[in-house]
């Protein structure tokens, strides 16, 4: 880094310390201006260190408060070492700290000497905008960053990012995967996830996410206000029903004899399912299930084979026992059947997968 002289602003600044303006200091650093990201006023925050913990400190500060001007007065670092203690604590800010691995594309400096002690004079750009940073939402654990998740999802966004105070794994795709097939109800199309995760290391994160989806928002909420009448009404066809075979049965009704079937897989299950009569095996599977459980009763998909293809059906529980349910094989014999694993001839699936029937 090549020595420049000061700035007018950064001499003024270095006045105020050496003269005693005591409202400049109180501690080690200052509270900070916040960046505005269409502003063409740069925000300052000036910050004095002795030592390379507070300079990595202050320098989290300012990033942490989207700060895009500061000044760092140097009172301890030898003319020698400062720039590569600068260097190094920008290097970590940008690499081990959430929000700077997140929202920092660049941080330039200025290195000047004013009476025998270092001025630093920092430039901080920004990837995401103020907006983006001070309202992120802050989540202690992975529970709270799933719940953010799940909401973002049901909301249809296409981007959502989380700061989690204790991060652990996750397999993003496959929690989406499956959250969708437990909610038909709630996610009507399956997004493409991607996920980056600031820093890569560490217990304390930011989680960014984004959903491509093949249909717009608009659309989509559509089809969940449509999807939820169905259900709706499938809440008040088994409203009076007490006996629990019969509520399963009559859900079967309710959903068999709406339409006549394609045999077809769609990228929106549910509504094409309820609302045009196109759906496969998992589909059915998947809303029946979610009927049942929203009438309080208990229903599992199982994943499997029929006949060597490829086929889902459903697990009921009944009287502490579970009985195997496939509602289009009912359909092809006109009968409700709940079945046991003996009787599920040409089924294949993995037995200690679910429970035992």
């Amino acid at each position: 880094m090549k020595r420049i002289a000061i700035l007018a602003t950064a001499v003024i600044l270095i006045g105020c310390f050496l003269g005693g303006c005591g409202f400049w200091m109180t501690g080690d650093y200052l509270s900070v201006t916040p960046h505005e990201a269409d502003s063409e006023i740069d925000n300052e925050a000036v910050v004095q260190v002795s030592s390379y913990a507070q300079l990595c400190s202050a320098l989290i500060e300012m990033v942490n408060n989207c700060t895009q001007n500061g000044i760092i007065y140097v009172t301890s670092f030898s003319d020698a070492t400062v720039d590569y203690y600068v260097n190094a604590a920008i290097n970590h800010v940008k690499t081990s700290t959430p929000i700077g691995a997140y929202a920092v594309d660049d941080i330039t400096y200025e290195i000047g000497i004013n009476r025998g002690a270092s001025l630093v004079a920092l430039d901080i750009d920004y990837r995401h905008s103020r907006a983006d940073i001070l309202e992120m939402q802050h989540v202690r654990n992975n529970e709270e960053l799933m719940d953010a998740v799940t909401k973002a999802l049901e909301a249809n966004e296409a981007y959502v990012a989380v700061h989690t105070e204790s991060y652990q794994t996750v397999d993003f795709t496959q929690f989406i995967q499956k959250y969708a097939n437990e909610h038909p109800d709630l996610v009507m199309e399956i997004p493409k996830v991607g996920c980056i995760v600031y820093p890569k290391r560490g217990r304390e994160r930011i989680v960014e996410l984004s959903f491509s989806y093949l249909n717009d928002r608009d659309s989509l909420q559509e089809m969940q206000r449509r999807v939820a009448e169905v259900f709706t009404s499938a809440e008040l066809y088994v409203k009076e029903t007490t006996q629990v075979k019969d509520i399963y049965s009559r859900l079967y009704s309710f959903l068999m004899e709406r339409d006549e079937y394609n045999l077809e897989t769609s990228i929106t299950p549910a509504y094409s399912l309820l609302q045009h009569g196109v759906g496969d095996s998992r589909a059915f599977a998947n809303v029946y299930a979610a009927m049942c459980r929203n009438a309080g009763l208990d229903c599992v998909v199982v994943s499997g084979t029929r006949d060597a293809q490829p086929w889902c059906w459903n697990l009921v529980r009944f009287r502490g026992k579970y009985y195997h349910v496939d509602l289009l094989r009912c359909s092809e014999k006109d009968k409700f059947e709940m079945l046991s694993a003996e009787e599920m001839s040409g089924y294949v699936w993995d037995y200690s997968a679910y429970p035992e029937s």
